[in-house]
């Protein structure tokens, strides 16, 4: 078979993938939910846990469903040759999702006025890691982003992202009335952000 014939074959069957997957999920029915996970995410409980909306969690489902398809259909040939094993990078990101479905459980659990008391602490931490990955980070293509913890690589980035904005929400809640009223509340959150946008460029990370 030629180049060209493979080319045109491999877009014919993604194309049919993807018109696949489309015409799957729209015929896909949302069971309702058990009441007891019902009760629990349209009430706030004890601890001051904000009440978090069925749908994004459906949503949310679903994106990883899809996403799992998607590594499925593409890696599928490439891990049969590298590891004689189809379905080794379906599995590890099964594995990936299972454990952010744990943090992210955990999470939930944390009230949301432990973010807000500790933002400052929390950006604090984020600056660091972003030092940090710049004096002992791993470098690949040019780039250093990621930062070794035995087996595991942590992309600094990431965490120091959800950190800023975790502080940036505390601080228009704390200084609302002055980012309103005059200049200097607008612009302290802009020094911050303008700080860790150059601690991004200096790994590079353009993303």
């Amino acid at each position: 078979m030629s180049l060209e014939k493979t080319m045109t074959f491999a877009k014919t069957m993604s194309l049919e993938t993807t018109q696949a997957i489309t015409k799957t999920l729209s015929q896909v029915t949302v069971p309702p939910l058990p009441e007891w996970i019902n009760r629990y995410m349209t009430s706030s409980n004890q601890y001051g846990t904000k009440a978090f909306d069925r749908s994004l969690i459906v949503l949310g489902l679903i994106m990883y469903m899809v996403g799992l398809v998607m590594v499925a259909s593409s890696s599928i040939p490439v891990a049969e040759r590298l590891f004689n094993n189809p379905f080794h990078f379906v599995i590890r990101h099964g594995i990936y999702i299972a454990l952010s479905l744990g943090v992210a459980g955990v999470a939930l659990q944390i009230p949301m006025s432990w973010w807000h008391k500790n933002s400052s602490y929390l950006l604090g931490f984020a600056i660091v890691l972003l030092v940090t990955v710049l004096i002992i980070g791993r470098s690949v293509n040019g780039s250093t982003r990621w930062i070794v913890l035995g087996p595991i690589t942590v992309q600094a980035a990431e965490p120091a992202k959800l950190f800023f904005f975790c502080y940036l929400a505390a601080y228009l809640v704390r200084r609302r009335e002055q980012v309103m009223e005059n200049m200097k509340g607008f612009i302290k959150p802009l020094i911050v952000f303008g700080v860790m946008a150059v601690l991004l460029l200096l790994q590079p990370d353009l993303g």
